[in-house]
């Protein structure tokens, strides 16, 4: 309670700053509402989004278990983990509520293979988008280096994450002598061995299916794309400069992963610091405004995970009640 407390204090100041320069006006939410037909389909962009990653997590699952998971089940549970990712403290507590629910699926999954599948999903989701900034960086380098300093040191850091993917792609695809070698060594470590042993051979479960890979890494990206595309439909309307698509997809990719600090829900407070920092490198001069009528949004269909939540209580229930009229 106490770390939560601290967290919030913080990205509460952060906000309180900006707010107290003039960088944040919480109207300019009401004033994005104005432009009906561009927040509508930003927002279902977004929405469409997050169903994908529900599908990608339902491939990923797919190396962990023979059971049949069904799409609408994955779906839901997907959305109560972004609904409690919201209302409860910590940075993992949606995932947590996520594998309490694939016990539904198969009891047999190990809480490794559980928590392999939650943690992949995320990777995945971090890969598509690092793909899709480093490729648009590769594309517009000449121009980027260009404009000033601070830009230049932006796109050396979308490469450098882009090469530490694929060196960690590379690792999911190590040779099976290479792999056997590995998981002999660890079962040979006194006590803890055996349980690392079995964190690696669930880890190359998933890249043994290199169909579920590539898949996978196809949503992410498309996700991503649709996400990006989202963020700059709802925002067009109220962004104070000149800025292009491509700039979106150079620059919001690192927002974003800054916005994964778990201070708050959704990167409140270091996310309106982070994005209003980007876009001045952009001279537009509202990026803290850009992104709170984006986080506002995701915290609207974070929220509606709770219609979901109450729908999985009730089948369960249901259920319940049914074993036990048979018990009768």
């Amino acid at each position: 309670m106490i770390k939560t407390i601290l967290k919030m204090s913080v990205a509460i100041g952060l906000l309180a700053y900006l707010i107290s320069n003039g960088k944040l006006d919480f109207k300019i939410i009401l004033k994005s509402l104005e432009s009906p037909k561009f927040y509508i389909t930003g927002f279902l962009l977004v929405l469409s989004q997050c169903t994908l990653n529900a599908m990608r997590w339902k491939f990923i699952l797919s190396t962990q278990t023979n059971k049949t998971v069904p799409s609408l089940f994955i779906v839901m549970v997907t959305w109560v983990g972004m609904f409690f990712n919201t209302v409860l403290p910590g940075a993992v507590s949606g995932d947590l509520v996520k594998m309490m629910y694939l016990k539904k699926v198969d009891e047999n999954l190990t809480k490794t293979s559980m928590f392999l599948t939650v943690f992949m999903d995320r990777i995945y989701g971090l890969i598509g988008l690092i793909l899709i900034t480093g490729i648009i960086s590769i594309s517009r380098y000449t121009y980027l280096v260009q404009i000033n300093q601070e830009i230049k040191n932006i796109i050396s850091l979308n490469l450098l994450l882009l090469v530490g993917i694929f060196v960690f792609i590379s690792t999911l695809f190590v040779s099976s002598q290479l792999q056997s070698k590995i998981i002999s060594l660890m079962n040979n470590i006194p006590k803890v061995g055996s349980q690392i042993a079995h964190i690696f051979e669930r880890f190359w479960a998933i890249g043994k299916d290199r169909g579920v890979f590539f898949k996978s890494i196809g949503i992410s990206i498309l996700g991503q794309i649709m996400g990006l595309t989202g963020f700059f439909v709802i925002t067009k309307p109220i962004i104070m400069g000149d800025i292009a698509v491509q700039d979106i997809f150079t620059f919001v990719p690192i927002g974003m992963i800054i916005t994964a600090i778990p201070l708050a829900p959704g990167g409140m407070g270091v996310g309106h610091v982070a994005f209003d920092k980007l876009f001045q490198y952009l001279q537009v001069s509202n990026g803290a405004d850009l992104f709170n009528v984006f986080w506002v949004t995701m915290l609207t269909i974070n929220l509606l995970g709770i219609f979901p939540y109450l729908a999985l209580g009730k089948s369960k229930k249901k259920a319940e009640t049914t074993e036990q009229l048979n018990a009768a």
